[in-house]
């Protein structure tokens, strides 16, 4: 009897201890569980928090590629080149707590003015919230300046030839300049480099500015004042019969072997000041492959009335010719040949076309035709690339962005800046951001 009531009492510890055992196993899986939940459901909030800060980056990325203005007037003169962009400003379920935009370096390092700058080196910081978990990111990037078709003409190479034609806008070249016939320039001429005017040729111009030296050939005449900013051995420098009509400003050498005595109250010595010209804008055709509005493959003929809005790219080449309507670029991975008149609708004056053109051969306009347009085609490349040939009688208003210009010289030839279509072409479609780092500041995960 003793036997069995010893056995029942050693089931009964048994049947206690399992009990104990899995209430303890059960415990233990449900805490486990319950940890887990929360891990979850932290994990879930930061990554939603990280998000919120990613959407607070990409809005300051859009208004810097939206409005170069606003990098330069508001980032680049704030006391600290900070500006704070968001504050607290819902979204997601969370919040933007905090985005600042920082300018961490320019060039050139001083710029004269928005349309002297190339890039800009910026730093944006955003912080993202979202029930109790928050995020920082740092991200740095590089913004390349949108074309400024507001300095009317800009090239790069040497080789330019302005056909002796008649040109209403500033002239603009990041190196040197040479004049090989006789032109007419309402506005001034501006060189990063050196300005040669050649034997016998006349240039009008409101100033000749060069950042190098000043040099007139024998019979050469500038109907206008020079700025020359090169200190020695930069120099401005006359040939026999040369003659320049207004001041000489100067901060190098000046050789005066023209033969003509100059007055003294027209020479200023030191008075040249300082002239930067940034460099010469590239703009890359993969920008334009991976972003567009409306993709063309192939060859594409734009001819009578057409609407642009956007960015229009066509692989090939481009033949275009009538009259548009709207806002926005047509990007050739081709050549374009403008084959007759191209007019912005008269019903809408805010039209504004852009053309960039990034084929072997460049842009052409055809002889006597009337162009309505911005231009512009980078340099590099095959020989022909960034090539702008204007026909011989033509007419192009609008502005015009080429590495070498070439005006035939068999007719009169009028090239004149219409600020009209500069001002209403977007500043998006033309600027370039690249994201040089991407950085979370304390990583969880």
């Amino acid at each position: 009897m003793k036997s069995v009531d010893n056995e029942s009492g050693q089931a009964l510890i048994l049947v206690v201890m399992m009990t104990l055992l899995i209430l303890l196993i059960g415990f233990s899986t449900l805490t486990l569980v319950s940890e887990c939940r929360k891990a979850s459901l932290a994990e879930r909030t930061m990554v939603q928090a990280y998000y919120i800060a990613d959407a607070g980056v990409e809005r300051a990325l859009a208004k810097v590629k939206s409005d170069s203005g606003w990098l330069w007037d508001d980032v680049h003169f704030d006391s600290n080149k900070e500006v704070e962009f968001i504050i607290n400003q819902n979204y997601a379920g969370g919040v933007i707590t905090e985005v600042k935009v920082k300018e961490e370096g320019i060039y050139p390092a001083v710029p004269l003015s928005r349309e002297d700058v190339a890039y800009t080196n910026i730093l944006i910081t955003s912080v993202g919230a979202y029930e109790g978990s928050k995020k920082t990111l740092e991200v740095r990037a590089r913004v390349d300046a949108p074309l400024h078709f507001s300095r009317g003409v800009w090239v790069n190479s040497p080789e330019s030839d302005f056909g002796g034609g008649v040109v209403i806008s500033h002239v603009t070249s990041s190196g040197d300049l040479i004049f090989r016939r006789n032109g007419i320039f309402s506005g001034e001429i501006t060189a990063g480099g050196t300005v040669t005017v050649l034997e016998s040729v006349t240039v009008a111009a409101d100033e000749v500015k060069a950042a190098k030296s000043i040099i007139l050939e024998s019979g050469a005449q500038v109907n206008g004042g020079v700025r020359q900013a090169g200190a020695s051995p930069f120099q401005v420098a006359l040939a026999g019969r040369a003659s320049i009509s207004g001041d000489i400003y100067y901060n190098g050498v000046l050789f005066n072997d023209s033969g003509n005595v100059m007055e003294a109250s027209k020479l200023h010595q030191g008075g040249a000041g300082v002239i930067t010209v940034p460099p010469f804008p590239v703009l890359d055709l993969s920008m334009y492959e991976k972003n567009h509005d409306l993709k063309y493959t192939g060859d594409k003929a734009f001819t009578g009335s057409f609407e642009i809005s956007g960015i229009t790219y066509v692989t090939g080449d481009v033949t275009i010719s009538g009259n548009y309507n709207g806002v926005g670029a047509i990007v050739a991975g081709g050549d374009v040949y403008i084959s007759s008149d191209l007019k912005r609708n008269h019903d809408n004056p805010a039209s504004s076309l852009a053309i960039l053109c990034f084929g072997d051969r460049g842009i052409t306009i055809a002889d006597g035709k009337e162009v309505w347009a911005l231009l512009y085609t980078p340099s590099g490349g095959a020989s022909g690339a960034g090539m702008l040939n204007v026909g011989g009688a033509a007419t192009v208003h609008g502005s015009l962005i080429c590495d070498k210009i070439m005006i035939n010289p068999a007719a009169n030839t009028l090239v004149q800046y219409e600020s009209s279509l500069s001002n209403h072409q977007p500043e998006w479609i033309t600027t370039k951001i690249s994201i040089t780092s991407w950085h979370e500041n304390y990583p969880v995960f």
